[in-house]
């Protein structure tokens, strides 16, 4: 499953119908495992720290090094796809890098989240505290993994809960955009449907035909004071928002080309330049 965004109306450089964003599966299952994994989430340990769970297991799966302290003025980089080790302090190495790790942890450790604990990621015990950097890899291959983790310590599937595969609205985005449940599609082919207010090719489509789906009338969606959507309220007490209940569209018979021809989706993203025209 994926979803879209249209602008209703013209303005702000967009034109009614044009499609603001499009969230690829890989995009919301990103987005909800993130959330999940994220450390305020968990309560910090008596050092002050937080619990090495899954949300610990988010960074080990997606980043590129773990640091590791190992010495008050100590540090050991490891490169976790290869194992490789390097270790850092004050003074320089050959490559120029130094770091004072004394001073960096506490200054980290000194902001502290809304609910307790370090406002960074940072896990371990005083002393030995580790933290995460470099790249980030949330590639369908690590998402995979970084679920059965989270499945493995809460329970919770995205496979068999319908709401870790829509896309978290805002209260806004439900109200300013049209929010339509797709069939799957991935990011190469979310680049060539965007049309964004720079003036870059992109797609539209006919919202208006897809408001009986949808459950609403053209007053309602004209009227950005109603939103099209629902709220979820969670059992932490947060409310967040999904698009509204509809059957999934099919983006070979709704999408269109802004020339007004229909957007042959067996193509690759690399055509959809040709079938766009430039706005």
């Amino acid at each position: 499953m994926a979803e879209i965004a249209i602008k209703i109306g013209s303005s702000a450089g967009y034109e009614d119908g044009d499609i603001v964003d499009a969230f690829s599966t890989r995009r919301i299952r990103a987005a909800h495992a993130e959330m999940l994994c994220h450390p305020w989430q968990q309560r910090p340990t008596k050092h002050g720290l937080r619990p090495g769970n899954h949300c610990q297991s988010w960074f080990d799966l997606t980043h590129q090094y773990r640091f590791e302290r190992v010495h008050r003025n100590w540090v050991t980089r490891i490169e976790i796809a290869t194992g490789v080790q390097e270790i850092f302090g004050r003074l320089p190495n050959a490559a120029g890098e130094a770091i004072d790790v004394d001073l960096f942890v506490r200054r980290r450790l000194a902001e502290v989240a809304p609910g307790g604990g370090p406002r960074r990621a940072m896990f371990g015990k005083l002393g030995r505290e580790v933290w995460y950097g470099g790249t980030v890899d949330t590639s369908h291959a690590r998402l995979n993994s970084v679920w059965q983790s989270i499945e493995a310590h809460t329970g919770i599937s995205q496979d068999s809960d319908r709401k870790y595969q829509l896309w978290p609205f805002g209260r806004c985005d439900i109200r300013e955009f049209l929010c339509v449940r797709t069939e799957a599609f991935e990011d190469s082919e979310s680049d060539g449907l965007v049309r964004s207010a720079y003036g870059r090719r992109g797609c539209g489509v006919d919202w208006r035909a897809l408001l009986p789906d949808l459950g609403a009338t053209l007053s309602q969606a004209l009227d950005h004071t109603v939103p099209i959507g629902r709220d979820i309220r969670e059992s932490s007490g947060r409310c967040r928002h999904e698009s509204a209940p509809q059957p999934l569209q099919s983006l070979a018979s709704i999408v269109r080309s802004k020339s007004g021809a229909d957007l042959p989706w067996h193509l690759s993203s690399v055509a959809f330049p040709e079938l766009c025209e430039v706005l």
